[in-house]
């Protein structure tokens, strides 16, 4: 292969000497997913993939990951994706999550959370339960974070905008665990997306997101509590993005390297001892490194760290200011509760334990744990409940999809052919019923909201849907 980027080229063939070749003719991954155990088991999806005939193998070491021999369908198309039920996500992209082990109770952050992959699943491994901070500072990808939050059913979640390099000194020691998921030049993607890589990658901008990737990890750092643990990953080969950042913060921060768990399936490599005019910290070979030329796998770089002694948290005046979330017998909330009871059936006993944050047109669901939620660089807290819609409370798909079995009240139901028509472009002709807002009904299954106005059924979709049943 002819790589048409002299700078990249040569990068790669002083770091790779000899294994160059392999490294650009390397296969691409296969297509992976990951079901979403907030919604449903992974036997119960095993058994959809066999109905649908799809050649699928497990993830070697994730338990709830899938490898997709094809994806003929698509999985996208089936009602499994719009339930929220799995998630597409790279194999080797599912490992880093599994190195943070996060808790159930734990109060967790997600650095660099958007789109929001890997924020999905450290939310099915904490169960729903504890405090979970999803940061991403940019806008667009906010969007599709939020989007895919919504989706999987997160209830424990806040979503925030603010630069990473802040956040340890907006939370100061806060959180059991820490993943940073560092931007990065994706190197170890080269093998999927050649093209994509060639045409902005240089060494100006490899230097560039070596800096951040730095101060990000500072950040980490700060934020994490004395003994907590930190993870920081990158699918990038590159050194700079890697051992040479990694190696710094050793010399100046009070953390420790541990060793990852003992994972069998893939060939790793440990981390590397010399590099150019480097010669790295020893515990840098408890890193591990995942090669895209060795087996059909994406490259990654995974480190694991203790915090070992507190860190200075930085200015008083940038740490965070908080807004109290309330119970459900809060003079604001508890006529939102009772209308929604009155009007779709669920009962106000079921929702007790958990506190909301209502405003003029939404009521958000969270945590219980979440006494109080961060002010600053807000976007969303939890599981959003119920949007005013012409004066009234209605239900959306993911609090449908969350408590359906709760939802006895204002059900539409529907047979198979008018649900694909219906998702073929998210409208469909319905005479019969009175003009309305609906709780969408297939198979005795509350699946999402609809508008029934002027004949017209309407949904809102991720996509237009060739529906698989």
């Amino acid at each position: 292969m002819d790589i048409q980027n002299s700078e990249l080229e040569n990068y790669l063939r002083q770091l790779l000497t000899s294994d160059y070749p392999n490294f650009i003719n390397a296969n691409p991954e296969p297509l992976a997913i990951r079901v979403n155990t907030l919604k449903t088991t992974v036997p119960a999806f095993e058994e959809k993939l066999l109905q649908w005939q799809v050649d699928f193998q497990p993830h070697p070491i994730n338990p709830t990951g899938f490898i997709l021999k094809d994806d003929k369908l698509p999985l996208s198309h089936t009602l499994a994706f719009f339930l929220g039920e799995f998630f597409y996500q790279g194999i080797a992209s599912q490992l880093p999550v599994l190195a943070l082990d996060p808790q159930p109770g734990e109060t967790i952050l997600d650095m660099s959370a958007a789109p929001g992959s890997k924020a999905t699943q450290i939310a099915a491994l904490m169960n729903n339960s504890g405090r979970l901070v999803l940061n991403d500072p940019s806008p667009g990808r906010n969007t599709i974070l939020t989007r895919h939050s919504h989706r999987a059913g997160i209830q424990h979640d806040v979503v925030l905008q603010a630069p990473g390099q802040q956040i340890g000194q907006l939370f100061p020691e806060f959180f059991d665990r820490v993943l940073v998921d560092a931007p990065c030049t994706g190197l170890g993607t080269f093998a999927a997306k050649p093209g994509e890589i060639v045409q902005w990658w240089s060494l100006q901008r490899l230097k560039k997101l070596s800096e951040i990737q730095y101060y990000l990890l500072i950040s980490a750092i700060k934020a994490a509590k004395v003994g907590g643990t930190i993870v920081y990953s990158t699918c990038s080969i590159a050194p700079e993005e890697n051992e040479i950042v990694i190696d710094k913060i050793l010399k100046d921060y009070p953390v420790e390297i541990e060793k990852l768990p003992d994972w069998t399936g893939f060939q790793f490599q440990s981390g590397m001892e010399k590099y150019l005019a480097h010669t790295f910290h020893p515990d840098l070979q408890k890193a591990i490194r995942v090669s895209p030329m060795e087996q059909p796998i994406e490259g990654f770089f995974i480190v694991r760290f203790k915090k070992v002694a507190a860190t200075k948290s930085g200015k008083l005046e940038k740490q965070m200011t908080y807004q109290a979330t309330r119970r459900i017998n809060d003079n604001e909330i508890a006529p939102v509760i009772a209308r929604l009871e009155q009007r779709w059936g669920i009962n106000a006993e079921f929702l007790s334990h958990y506190r909301f944050i209502v405003g003029a047109k939404r009521i958000w669901l969270v945590h219980p744990q979440w006494e109080e939620v961060p002010d600053k660089f807000f976007i969303k807290a939890g599981l959003m409940l119920a949007e005013k819609k012409l004066g009234d409370w209605k239900l959306t798909n993911s609090s449908i999809q969350m408590f359906t079995s709760h939802i006895t009240k204002g059900l539409l139901p529907i047979e198979a052919q008018n649900l694909k028509n219906l998702f073929r472009s998210g409208e469909l002709a319905f005479p019969g019923y009175p003009d309305d807002y609906y709780v969408l009904n297939f198979n005795g299954e509350n699946i999402g909201s609809v508008s029934l106005f002027n004949g017209i059924l309407k949904i809102d979709l991720p996509h237009q849907f060739e529906l698989v049943l």
